[in-house]
This record gives structure tokens, C-alpha cells and sequence, in this order.
């Protein structure tokens, strides 16, 4: 994601984008900035409690696709 994100602030697109979302949302423009710093705030544990409540074992569709009969 870091990676990513360095890549992004290059890109005037990137830019154009976060700026409309910025408008949309009502947040301000040093929001953009502050990517890297709210990614490695991302704990370990955080990603487990979101995992686990959005991908509950009752909750799910298993589809197995089989080939095509001749």
C-alpha cells in the first residue's frame, strides 16, 4: 500500500481524484498527505476485527464451477 501510495502523489490524476473526494467528503487538503502515516497505523489486530466481522463462516456463498460437459 505504501508503495502504491508514494506512486500515486506523482500522478495528477490521483490528485484530481482525492481533491474531489475531498469536496465530497468535507475533509481538508492535508488529509492527502497524511496516507503513509495512517497506513502504518494499521495494526495487526485491526485487520483481524474487520476480517472477522465482514467475512463471517455463515455468511458466504461457496461456487464450485465444473467444465463444460461434450
Amino acid at each position: 500500500w505504501i508503495q502504491k501510495y508514494r506512486e500515486d502523489l506523482k500522478d495528477n490524476g490521483y490528485w484530481l481524484n482525492k481533491l474531489q473526494q475531498l469536496v465530497e467528503l468535507g475533509s481538508t487538503p492535508g488529509d492527502i498527505l497524511t496516507g503513509e502515516k495512517r497506513i502504518n497505523a494499521i495494526t495487526a489486530k485491526e485487520v483481524k476485527a474487520a476480517a472477522s466481522r465482514y467475512f463471517k463462516s455463515d455468511n458466504y456463498v461457496q461456487v464450485v464451477l465444473y467444465p463444460e460437459k461434450k
